[in-house]
């Protein structure tokens, strides 16, 4: 108990941080979770939570029913598993470009320029994407004219739309993977790399020997965290790029919840559907964790 105590004095200052983030996480994330009774009930506002009939099942029945829950599922697991494939590895890629980048100075710009986009609004970084797919204005579309093509909508379209998603979120998101992964490559013990190079080991050979293998933990916590993700595509920029011309690839789960909670104000029916994707968002995770430690690496649970 004393022990307790004499560490408690030493790092009083970090405790005190602490709490306030188990604080937050605790009134903000915990608390509310009572909500999920809403699921079984008919919610009617006035009355509240707790106040509401007890309705079990029936607004479950009712959402897998509905058909439009099942085009957005698929739609979601479209542009999921399209970002695993096309995006998942271009944070770490770059990382080890601009880890490999010899002059100082460059390379600083080259990770602000990579970084930038990150702390963008989606909402700004629709507005500039928009502007240089217009069809009447924009730079991509003079350039098409420019070589004889005709111009494209390309987010009106349907067949355009995921290019244009997975293309923007990469461009978005991609320099906070590569702050992570560039972390862990500075974290690589440096005699690893002179001793394959007093083997005559090649850059290229050391980076795949050597540095993929030593951050194959972080990449392992990366594709997780993915994986336990997978049922959300991403709402904030779908909804920036989504109109009646492309709703019929661009509606997922998010926008789906969206339009039945807060447009149509059919809470409990919404409840239903966040209940249910949390359930399965968990399940994937520990199923994900579970393969990592099978294979010898790190998990998060």
């Amino acid at each position: 108990m004393n022990k307790i105590i004499r560490v408690l004095k030493k790092y009083w200052f970090v405790y005190v941080l602490a709490a306030f983030v188990l604080g937050f996480y605790i009134l903000f994330c915990y608390v509310p979770m009572y909500g999920i009774l809403i699921a079984f009930k008919d919610y009617k506002p006035l009355l509240g939570v707790f106040g509401s009939k007890w309705v079990g099942f029936k607004h479950f029945y009712e959402i897998f029913t509905n058909r439009n829950l099942w085009i957005a599922l698929r739609n979601t697991l479209i542009i999921s598993f399209s970002r695993l494939v096309f995006c998942f590895c271009v944070p770490m890629v770059l990382a080890i470009m601009l880890n490999e980048m010899v002059n100082g100075p460059v390379r600083k710009i080259y990770q602000t320029l990579i970084y930038l986009p990150h702390f963008i609004s989606w909402v700004i970084m629709g507005g500039i994407v928009t502007m240089f797919l217009s069809p009447s204005t924009g730079l991509i579309n003079k350039l098409i004219e420019f070589f004889g093509g005709e111009p494209q909508y390309f987010v009106m379209k349907s067949s355009t739309f995921l290019p244009v998603i997975l293309i923007t979120d990469t461009w978005k998101n991609a320099g906070w993977g590569t702050i992570i992964y560039i972390a862990a490559i500075n974290g690589v013990n440096p005699e690893l790399y002179e001793a394959a190079e007093l083997d005559g080991a090649s850059r290229i050979r050391q980076i795949i020997h050597i540095m993929i293998p030593s951050i194959m933990s972080m990449i392992s916590l990366m594709l997780i965290l993915a994986v336990a993700s997978i049922l959300s595509a991403g709402f904030d920029q779908v909804i920036v790029f989504q109109n009646n011309y492309n709703r019929n690839v661009s509606a997922i789960i998010d926008t789906f919840v969206y339009d039945l909670g807060i447009k149509g104000a059919y809470k409990s029916e919404a409840t239903v559907v966040g209940l249910c994707k949390s359930i399965i968002s968990t399940i994937l995770l520990v199923i994900a964790d579970r393969v990592s430690k099978k294979m010898g690496q790190r998990g998060i649970i």
